[in-house]
């Protein structure tokens, strides 16, 4: 699972470039507890400011989430493994 707290516009922004680039080969969504919002849509992104987001990219491809995990965490994102 990946996290990250969007703490600024330019936060939002950062994400939102990463998951648009992926957008032709997979699905990134972002959540919160009661929302569920596409990656590559800055409005929707946004609208998710001032919280920690999960963000789930949809694909089968491990090396596809392994590039994309490598440029989420270069603007602040986290991985948390689940033993079990």
């Amino acid at each position: 699972m990946i996290f990250m707290t969007l703490k600024t516009i330019e936060d939002a922004k950062k994400l939102s470039r990463i998951c648009e680039t992926y957008s032709d080969k997979m699905e990134v969504d972002v959540l919160t507890s009661r929302y569920t919002v596409d990656g590559a849509s800055l409005l929707g992104v946004m609208s998710l400011l001032g919280l920690i987001v999960e963000i789930r990219p949809i694909t089968d491809d491990y090396l596809l989430k392994t590039y994309f995990l490598r440029e989420v965490e270069k603007i602040g994102a986290y991985e948390v493994k689940l033993d079990g």
